[in-house]
C-alpha cells in the first residue's frame, strides 16, 4: 500500500528541483521535459530510471500538472503535454494502447467542449479531507481494530 507514497515523495522531490531550477517556466513544460528525459534514461538503465526518476509514473503526473495549470497555460500547452504523456505511455510497458487512447479521447472531449466543473461544497470538503485521511489510514485502522480486540478475550 505504501509504495505509492514513495512514488509521490520522489515526484515531490523532482518537482521541487524543477521548480527551483526553472522558477519562471511553467511546471507543465519542465515536467514534460523531465518525462521525456526519464523515458530516455529508462531505455539506458531501466532499474535506475524506475527507482530514481519514476519513469513509468512521470506521464501520469504530467497530465495532472497540465490539467491543474490549464487556466494559466491554455489549451494548446495542455494538448502538447497530453501528447507527450500519451506518447511516453505508449512506449513504456506500464500501459497498453487502450489506456492512452481512452485518456486522449476523454481529454479531447474536455478541450473541444471546454467542460467546466463546479463541484458541490460537500464534494469539495471530501476532497480536502481525503488525502490527509489516506496518509494516516493505516494508523486509524490499527486503532479501530485494537479497541474491539481488547474487549474480546482470547479463547
Amino acid at each position: 500500500m505504501y509504495w505509492s507514497l514513495l512514488v509521490e515523495l520522489k515526484s515531490y522531490f523532482w518537482l521541487g528541483v524543477l521548480w527551483y531550477a526553472f522558477p519562471r517556466v511553467p511546471l507543465t513544460v519542465t515536467w514534460g521535459v523531465f518525462t521525456v528525459f526519464a523515458l530516455a534514461m529508462a531505455t539506458l538503465s531501466p532499474v535506475w530510471a524506475s527507482r530514481l526518476l519514476i519513469a513509468s509514473f512521470a506521464p501520469v503526473f504530467l497530465i495532472g500538472i497540465a490539467a491543474y495549470e490549464r487556466p494559466r497555460i491554455g489549451w494548446p500547452a495542455v494538448a502538447a503535454a497530453i501528447t507527450i504523456a500519451l506518447a511516453t505511455m505508449m512506449v513504456t510497458e506500464r500501459f497498453d494502447g487502450r489506456v492512452p487512447l481512452l485518456a486522449c479521447v476523454s481529454l479531447a472531449a474536455f478541450a473541444v467542449l471546454q467542460i467546466q466543473f463546479k463541484a458541490p461544497r460537500p464534494l469539495v470538503w471530501v476532497g480536502l479531507i481525503s488525502y490527509p485521511l489516506y496518509l494516516v489510514h493505516q494508523n486509524i485502522g490499527l486503532v479501530i481494530i485494537r479497541e474491539p480486540a481488547a474487549w474480546i478475550s482470547p479463547i
